[in-house]
């Protein structure tokens, strides 16, 4: 048999490195389940809606839901196991359901602290009634979109939608991280500001979008913003400060975690006009609420506005070593991240969770390489020494 060259080996090693550094060269498709025929009045049924990444990795997903008002309600929207099946952190929103108009929107779920769920899987489930009999049941998914890790836009395809993409103070578009860096022009003190996070996305009317925010130092994970209009690249920046904003008259009451300031586009935009709902999604160290007697129950975020008040806060779940939380806020400014101090012993905080490092998967690929590659070599150097030489 014709021994193999040693450029045919070499091929093969670059394809290998080639297809675990291959870019994502299709989009993600995004389908609901088949659904139930001869649909009688009063019948409950569950259709799920199946995302399948194509080999993509994929990190979030939302979209909005209509259906014939005259003929079906929603009883329910539930997380289904899409981004659960990696046995990791997820954030989920069932949404706003409205019977009256035959409409669900803003729902949304999205993975924390894993980079690679590549895949396929149920996304939601929505539970319905048949007000009649039906043979169609008419459900339409509408302004629909899948992220991958980075923030790039999956599906639809960037060719036909604009895409998520993080900006780099020169302009150019990123898909590696954020930009942390000096201060701007903002009105805080630049020696308050420990340092700045931010990204550029495209808000729209009625879609939730999500600014994720990944620095470690940055105790803000995510900012939700649900348009009211259609409109060009949108700034959220978060400045992490050192201690209060010294843009407002006095410190936020209770004992305080972090301050930071929230902007939301240029001056003006941020209004009920532009924006119709928004979220901050962050985090407070078990360590810090341990070491201060501070009752997990108590934190809450709090904004300036002529006054500190108290925004809807509510605990979602413990990630890792520290316990994750939701606010809901109708404008951007100077927040507070406090909580009140137990006037008893605490004992039951919850359990910290080891979570797996984002990047173990990329490891693997490379490993996969080199122990490939090993192997080849190895081949090589062996039928070289046994290799009869030539007279």
């Amino acid at each position: 048999m014709r021994p193999i060259g040693l450029k045919y080996i070499l091929f093969f090693l670059i394809f290998l490195v080639a297809i675990t550094e291959s870019p994502n060269a299709i989009a993600a498709t995004v389908y609901l389940d088949q659904l139930p025929s001869n649909i009688s009045t009063g019948q409950t049924f569950d259709i799920g809606v199946k995302v399948d990444p194509q080999g993509i990795a994929i990190a979030g997903a939302q979209m909005d839901i209509s259906y014939d008002k005259s003929v079906l309600k929603i009883n329910s929207i539930t997380e289904g196991d899409l981004f659960k099946q990696y046995g990791t952190t997820t954030i989920f929103n069932g949404g706003v359901i409205d019977n009256s108009l035959g409409r669900a929107v803003n729902i949304y779920g999205s993975i924390i602290g894993q980079k690679n769920g590549q895949n396929s899987g149920t996304f939601i489930i929505i539970n319905f009634t048949a007000l009649n009999s039906i043979n169609d049941p008419r459900i339409n998914l509408e302004n629909v979109r899948v992220v991958d890790p980075n923030g790039n836009q999956v599906y639809p395809t960037p060719a036909s939608t604009p895409g998520q993409q993080e900006k780099e103070p020169g302009g150019s578009a990123s898909g590696s991280g954020a930009w942390v860096g000096s201060p701007v022009s903002s009105g805080e003190n630049h020696t308050n500001i420990e340092f700045i996070e931010k990204y550029d996305l495209y808000i729209y009317r009625n879609v939730t979008t999500s600014y994720r925010f990944k620095e470690q130092k940055n105790p803000i994970i995510f900012v939700n913003i649900t348009g009211n209009t259609n409109s060009v690249e949108i700034t959220t920046s978060v400045e992490v400060l050192k201690s209060t904003s010294t843009l407002v008259k006095s410190s936020a009451p209770g004992l305080v975690y972090k301050n930071v300031n929230i902007w939301a586009g240029n001056f003006g935009y941020a209004t009920p006009d532009n924006i119709k709902h928004a979220e901050v999604i962050f985090r407070v160290p078990i360590a810090w609420m341990e070491a201060n007697n501070i009752n997990p129950d108590s934190i809450e975020l709090m904004r300036y506005d002529d006054g500190w008040q108290s925004l809807p806060t509510r605990m979602i779940e413990t990630h890792d070593s520290n316990i994750l939380y939701e606010s809901s806020t109708i404008g951007f400014s100077f927040f507070a991240i406090n909580g009140k101090k137990s006037t008893g012993e605490m004992n039951n905080y919850p359990e910290t969770t080891t979570i797996e490092p984002e990047d173990r998967a990329n490891l693997n690929n490379y490993l996969l390489v080199v122990v490939f590659a090993s192997i080849v070599i190895s081949s090589i150097l062996i039928y070289k020494i046994r290799m009869p030489r030539k007279k």
